[in-house]
């Protein structure tokens, strides 16, 4: 379920850094980290849908400095510096 995606190829991860959602994106790392292996994990944090967006790029587009950050926060330890940059 983490990593189903709707017709666009987007996760819930997408929509909750849509919505500036932070709650949500909490919550559904949570349950991620319960269940994901860190390679699928990594694959959740850097999924792009159809248009080649991931999460970062829905987030930036709201200019949602404090969504970025809960994504930035998330990813540490997970994601490498190569990853990330």
């Amino acid at each position: 379920m983490l990593l189903g995606t709707e017709k666009y190829g987007r996760y819930a991860w997408h929509w909750g850094a849509n919505r500036e959602s932070s709650e949500t994106l909490q919550k559904l790392w949570e349950w991620a980290k319960e269940v994901l292996t860190k390679g699928k994990l990594s694959k959740l944090l850097l999924g792009t849908d159809k248009y080649r967006r991931n999460a970062w790029n829905w987030a930036a587009d709201r200019f949602s400095s404090g969504t970025l950050q809960k994504l930035l926060d998330l990813a540490k330890g997970i994601l490498t510096k190569e990853e990330l940059s």
